[in-house]
């Protein structure tokens, strides 16, 4: 039996199996609970949002494969490209693939989950949004230039009417920005409705996994301090994890190891140029440089010039072996041999020197040096 009695009464029994699910028998009936998605993806940086999605899709009672189905195609639907899928383990995953795996149930399901992930998520936007201002406006002045800001009022009388300077009220006034209180100025760099279409483009970014603010600064050719704040709104409002020193770090250090990984294949397993490398692992070329220059310095990978030289030497050894360049006493004419290599005369002497001290091969013949010559009177 898979029921325990206590006391009289018989009692649910929780049962594991193979698969990693749970059966729970109770009177006769099995249901089946599957692990969370969250356990599914261990040592993977999880955004709040995407584990509040993980939670709303645990939630629909799905199968594992049927919720990591879903989940992956959340990502690719809020990010529009496969970045975030690949980072969650879906190497292989094409847009058709996922689309052509959603059948009307999925897709009916997909629905049912959005709509509640869409409604969780503005009740944490605006829980998110009141606790904010509160502790904004709990701030000195703070109360005073949000309410001469609403009415147009320039800088620089609010700061003559609260004794303050110019540039405190230019500080309390992006913290107001930054906690959505009120909207940039008119005259300002962004406009009320550009401001919020630059903040979905700073998200679209982050969600594509560039978090580097320099480099978010960089694509969209605005300046650190706009990315700042526009991180700052998203943050405050719900929408965007800020990621600590820490996890930034954990990041930044996974990608620099896969970047490692793939030029080390390259240069190992092809026949890639460096200007090939940075094309198909979107970097620059000296970013390419200075990783292979590490790579052989630790002896992960050898440099250009030994893998000639291991080259040169193997086409010498077949020479040798194949008696070509041989003379009638049986010694190798280094010189003719070294036109064909299309190596130095010192080089292919070099080459010659280490093939000998590792098998028999035929002397080769001595030059003389013709500073050696005596010219007879």
């Amino acid at each position: 039996m898979n029921t325990e009695r206590k006391g009289g009464v018989r009692q649910p029994t929780v049962l594991g199996n193979n698969s990693g699910n749970l059966r729970e028998i109770q009177n006769g009936e099995v249901a089946v609970s599957y692990p969370p998605l969250v356990s599914i993806f261990k040592g993977i940086v999880v955004t709040s949002v995407q584990r509040t999605a993980m939670g709303i899709l645990d939630d629909l009672g799905l199968a594992t494969e049927d919720k990591r189905l879903l989940f992956f195609s959340y990502l690719w639907h809020e990010s529009g490209s496969l970045v975030q899928v690949r980072r969650f383990g879906g190497a292989d995953e094409t847009v058709d693939g996922l689309l052509g795996r959603l059948d009307d149930r999925l897709s009916e399901k997909y629905d049912q989950f959005y709509d509640g992930y869409s409604s969780v998520l503005a009740q944490q936007a605006e829980g998110e949004m009141v606790k904010r201002s509160k502790a904004v406006l709990a701030k000195h002045n703070y109360t005073e230039v949000m309410e001469m800001k609403n009415k147009k009022t320039p800088h620089k009388v609010i700061a003559e009417a609260l004794g303050i300077p110019l540039t405190k009220v230019h500080g309390i006034a992006k913290d107001l920005i930054t906690a959505g209180l009120i909207e940039p100025s008119a005259k300002g760099r962004f406009r009320a409705a550009t401001f919020a279409e630059f903040c979905d483009k700073v998200l679209r970014l982050r969600q594509q996994g560039v978090i580097d603010y320099e480099e978010v600064a960089r694509r969209l050719g605005v300046s650190r301090g706009s990315v700042d704040r526009a991180i700052g709104r998203l943050s405050s409002s719900g929408r965007l994890k800020v990621f600590t020193k820490k996890e930034l770090g954990a990041i930044k250090s996974r990608k620099k190891k896969g970047f490692r990984e793939k030029v080390k294949s390259y240069r190992n397993n092809t026949d890639l140029s460096v200007e090939e490398i940075a094309v198909v692992t979107e970097s620059t070329v000296d970013q390419v440089r200075i990783q292979i220059s590490k790579l052989i310095r630790s002896g992960e990978i050898i440099s250009q010039e030994v893998q000639d030289r291991k080259r040169k030497k193997a086409e010498l050894r077949k020479i040798l072996q194949s008696g070509r360049y041989r003379t009638l006493k049986g010694r190798i004419n280094l010189k003719a041999a070294m036109k064909e290599l299309g190596a130095s005369f010192y080089s292919t002497r070099s080459l010659y020197d280490e093939i000998a001290q590792e098998e028999t091969v035929p002397p080769r013949i001595r030059q003389v040096h013709k500073s050696s010559l005596v010219n007879p009177k």
